[in-house]
């Protein structure tokens, strides 16, 4: 037998997906601070592993049980379009939203359905440098899509936007869009203002894939309501659903034009990531004013508990360190990121580092899955202590262990109400 045979024997496949399913089990013990990950309910899970999975979603169909289009035909699903329609509802009045389309299949597809359905070949989109919080992907995504690219201006110190700078080169290159991609955010911007800098004619674009669960609880104001004119967002972030996408429009004809363009874009909306999104966008609208309330106190909560070790943690102003779910914590003078990832990975604690905001590497903490387990600002004083420890080289994984298994369970969500532990 040779090598690659070996390697796809039954005993060596058999193997793998064993080992597999062991790291499963280990990745679900670690205190999760990473800011673009959540753990969603099981009552939204339930749909992930089931046929709907195997199945294609036509829509509600007709009289007859079945959906109709002429030349296609095929099995209607009229539960599964009223629970997507009852989502699309909620969402709609969370983010004062005209339009919503839930089926793009992930952020950067998302992304890409937008600046597709507001673009054409040619036309420049501004976006943000990955030095002041933009997305890495994103430049990239515009010129292979054939259009052209600029960066806005923003102050390296405030992380304001230069407002005057910025509208000489929207008019300069003829921007046709600004598309906001925030990836480190402590600081919401101030849509209403960068809006009021803009031509009229220049398409806002929010990308709120980090943000998106905080502003669907009311944390931070709607940036359609800010006169945003599209926000779109993965979905499994500060939203915690699944690796799914999700696009908003302000006003219908927007939703109209950029529905009508990408629609040949997906021919399957991923009908279990759909539900399992509805729910979690459902949750939202029952639960998200206090989820997401929680959220940001706890990151505040832990910033001051990490303060008062002596670690640097970035902070808005004097009145808090952050107005998000996200930390950013410098790392000490000589401290290599790669030891200190590989101490807190031992110590089953799981948080990111970069150098995304183009400064020194930072690591990168966010507070909404241990919110979402429980936790609350008295525990972040704990939490805080596991991390200190672990930066000066202690073995803390008992305790960290510990306080991990005191939040088994996923509050804010449906997990939580008697209806839906019903047979």
């Amino acid at each position: 037998m040779d090598i690659v045979q070996d390697e796809l024997s039954l005993v060596r496949l058999r193997s793998l997906i064993l080992a597999v399913e062991r790291e499963a089990v280990a990745v679900s013990g670690y205190i999760n601070l990473v800011a673009n990950e959540a753990s969603m309910s099981r009552v939204a899970r339930q749909f992930m592993g089931s046929q709907f999975g195997e199945r294609y979603f036509s829509g509600p169909g007709n009289s007859s049980g079945f959906a109709d289009f002429g030349v296609f035909t095929a099995m209607a699903m009229p539960c599964v379009d009223a629970l997507l329609q009852a989502a699309i509802s909620a969402t709609r009045q969370m983010l004062g939203a005209a339009e919503v389309n839930l089926n793009t299949l992930s952020g950067m597809h998302a992304m890409t359905c937008v600046l597709l359905g507001i673009s054409d070949p040619g036309d420049t989109i501004m976006t943000l440098r990955t030095e002041d919080g933009g997305h890495f992907a994103t430049k990239s995504v515009i010129e292979r899509i054939g259009r052209k690219h600029v960066f806005a201006v923003l102050d390296s110190q405030s992380g304001h936007f230069n407002r005057d700078a910025t509208a000489a080169l929207v008019k300069m290159h003829c921007v046709k869009a600004l598309y906001l991609d925030i990836m480190y955010s402590v600081r919401p911007f101030d849509v209403k203002a960068i809006r009021t800098s803009l031509p009229q004619d220049v398409r806002l674009v929010f990308d709120a894939s980090h943000l998106v669960g905080l502003i669907l609880g009311g944390a931070i104001p709607s940036p359609l309501r800010q006169g945003a004119d599209i926000l779109c967002a993965n979905t499994h972030k500060t939203l915690p659903g699944p690796h799914k996408g999700l696009i908003a429009f302000r006003e219908r004809c927007y939703g109209e034009q950029v529905n009508q363009r990408v629609k040949s874009f997906y021919s399957t909306t991923h009908c279990h990531h759909t539900l399992a999104l509805a729910v979690a966008l459902l949750e939202m609208y029952h639960f998200g004013a206090t989820y997401a309330s929680h959220v940001v106190e706890n990151a505040n909560a832990l910033g001051q508990a990490l303060t008062d070790l002596g670690l640097r943690v970035r902070r808005v102003d004097d009145e808090c360190f952050t107005r998000t779910h996200q930390l950013h914590v410098d790392l000490a003078q000589g401290e290599r990121y790669s030891d200190l990832c590989a101490k807190l990975t031992r110590n089953r604690i799981s948080v990111t580092f970069t150098n995304g905001l183009g400064g020194g590497v930072f690591m990168r903490i966010g507070t909404q899955e241990v919110t979402r387990r429980g936790m609350t600002a008295p525990d972040m004083q704990e939490l805080a202590r596991l991390i200190g420890g672990v930066m000066k080289g202690k073995d803390m994984e008992r305790e960290v262990r510990a306080l991990h298994d005191r939040f088994p369970e996923i509050r804010y969500s449906f997990d939580q109400d008697a209806l839906f532990s019903q047979g």
